[in-house]
C-alpha cells in the first residue's frame, strides 16, 4: 500500500480525478479485476479516459520501479486519463 501516496501525488500533479472503492463494499467492481481469476488482491489502479473506457490496469508487484513505469505510462499516454479507480481495504 506504500504506492498509494505516490500515485496520489502523481494524479494531483497531472490534474486527474481519482475515485476510491473499498474492496468488500463494491464487489461488483472488484470482481471484474480478480488476480489470477480468483483473488481480490488490492490495491488495483484502473486508468480510464473521459468516456470511461479502460486504458490500463496496474496491480502491485514486487518490482522496484513498477510505480515509476506506471507514472511514465500515464504521462506518455495518447489519451490523458481523467479517472482512476482505486480499490482499497
Amino acid at each position: 500500500m506504500m504506492n498509494i501516496p505516490i500515485l496520489k501525488h502523481t494524479i494531483e500533479f497531472l490534474n486527474i480525478i481519482a475515485r476510491v472503492f473499498h474492496r468488500d463494499d463494491d464487489t461488483h467492481l472488484i470482481d471484474q479485476y480478480l488476480t489470477n481469476g480468483k483473488s481480490r488482491a488490492i490495491p488495483i489502479f484502473v486508468f480510464m479516459n473521459d468516456s470511461f473506457e479502460q486504458l490500463t490496469v496496474w496491480r502491485p508487484r514486487a518490482k522496484k520501479y513498477k510505480v515509476l513505469s506506471i507514472k511514465l505510462e500515464v504521462i506518455n499516454c495518447q489519451i490523458k486519463p481523467i479517472l482512476i479507480l482505486i480499490f482499497t481495504q
